[in-house]
């Protein structure tokens, strides 16, 4: 493979921490949007849980990626 191989997956591991919080954040305003377009104020707490929540799993499954990175592709 060349080392131009995979650059989605290169990139996604350098950037781990800013797509975590890309995610987050992007579930969270769509949520506080959502909670001031509907006037459903329970919505801010449920985006904010929803935001958490969506770090966490991005957080996973970039570890995931990560590991099979290590494993199959070459350094």
């Amino acid at each position: 493979m060349t080392p131009a191989a995979w650059p989605v997956i290169r990139l996604l591991l350098q950037r781990r921490r800013e797509v975590c919080l890309a995610g987050a954040a992007g579930v969270a305003v769509l949520a506080f949007w959502l909670a001031w377009r509907t006037g459903w104020p329970e919505l801010y707490a449920i985006g904010v849980g929803l935001g958490a929540a969506t770090h966490f799993v991005l957080r996973a499954a970039i570890e995931v990626v990560s590991l099979v990175a290590e494993t199959l592709l070459p350094q």
